[in-house]
């Protein structure tokens, strides 16, 4: 099999944030789950998570295939609160 290689810009986003994956190892890419990517095909994708979310990337070269997977965390943020002190 392939020895295939994802590099994130990050693992760890902000809600509404995109990170760009990466791979490498192949000369053709297949990228799962689609909903939530640029496109589903090619070395180079955007990833714009609503919650954290494990992709899979499945690589072909000179008919031998492999899968890496990479998870993309989104953190939930602060939780503000206003607390009215006044008199």
């Amino acid at each position: 099999p392939l020895s295939l290689t994802i590099v994130p810009t990050a693992t760890l986003i902000c809600p509404g944030q995109t990170v760009s994956l990466i791979g490498q190892g192949a000369n053709n890419y297949t990228w799962t789950p689609p909903a939530t990517l640029s496109g589903s095909t090619g070395a180079l994708v955007n990833a714009f998570p609503m919650g954290t979310t494990i992709y899979t990337l499945t690589g072909e070269a000179g008919g031998c295939t492999g899968n890496a997977q990479i998870t993309i965390s989104v953190s939930p943020g602060p939780n503000l609160t206003i607390n009215n002190t006044a008199n």
